[in-house]
């Protein structure tokens, strides 16, 4: 099953439009898709079909089969195929003797308790 979604895809393609995004682009999420290895991936799909310029992902990004590609290798790869690539760092706060990592996950969890 898949998780939660926190907004409906209508919302996140005009709050993509709102921040400029040039393509936004929902692939579904198929056998074949997830079979994908992390050259494949960046390939296929950025190089070959997206004619991507530059990528922006969070600091602790995965892609590809197993999730076995990573920010490191996406740089790599923009290297080798002229994109760029920008890493954004996660957003924390340190709340009492913790440091919470803001994530679609930690806010599922927070709708989920009702501390919204």
């Amino acid at each position: 099953s898949h998780p939660a979604q926190l907004t409906t895809l209508t919302r996140r393609a005009e709050l993509a439009e709102e921040l400029g995004i040039d393509v936004f682009l929902v692939m579904p999420f198929t056998t074949d898709f997830m079979r994908l290895t992390p050259e494949r991936y960046i390939h296929e799909l950025l190089v070959e079909r997206l004619h991507v310029v530059e990528v922006v992902v969070g600091e602790n990004f995965t892609f590809g089969k197993k999730a076995a590609g990573n920010v490191d290798a996406l740089r790599k790869a923009g290297e080798r195929f002229g994109f760029a690539v920008e890493a954004m760092s996660l957003v924390t706060e340190h709340h009492q003797s913790e440091t919470v990592t803001f994530s679609s996950t930690y806010i599922r969890s927070c709708v989920d308790a009702g501390d919204v």
